[in-house]
């Protein structure tokens, strides 16, 4: 999303074509009451942009959170 120039808003996902594929799935339990849930991650993925700021860069977290979460019927219009 977005146009790739100075001064302007993109989505982007960087990543390795000769290396991007699934990694293994895993389990993770850190959901309220200890519960379950399958986590997979990707490899070859170098950073993924979002409004122009790197949210996530070499499989870790950046802290940067730029999106809005959407809710709700309206949630496709806004």
């Amino acid at each position: 999303r977005g146009l790739v120039r100075t001064g302007y808003r993109a989505d982007l996902v960087v990543f390795d074509e000769h290396r991007v594929r699934p990694a293994m799935p895993t389990v993770q339990t850190d959901l309220p009451g200890g519960a379950r849930r399958l986590v997979q991650k990707a490899e070859g993925i170098a950073a993924t942009v979002v409004n122009g700021q790197v949210t996530l860069e070499n499989g870790e977290p950046t802290g940067r959170t730029p999106g809005v979460l959407l809710h709700g019927p309206g949630a496709r219009s806004a």
